[in-house]
């Protein structure tokens, strides 16, 4: 069993008590959802093909994103 996946959504889990702490999902063309149950936050990404860049454009910049807004 994956326990980083679960209802099509990618889990983020705690360390510690290894309870999910982030919900992600991952679109077509670089659209992102990512939860942050604690923090009642949402960041959403929506992207137009022709915009999109494969090489650029991934979940991890994102997520990168996300955790400045967080700071």
């Amino acid at each position: 069993m994956n326990t980083r996946c679960g209802h099509l959504w990618w889990l983020i889990n705690d360390k510690t008590t290894g309870k999910p702490i982030v919900y992600h999902a991952n679109g077509y063309l670089g659209k992102f959802m990512i939860i942050f149950p604690s923090l009642k936050l949402v960041v959403v990404r929506t992207m137009t093909q022709e915009r999109w860049k494969s090489d650029m454009d991934d979940f991890v910049s994102i997520y990168q994103l996300a955790g400045k807004i967080i700071k």
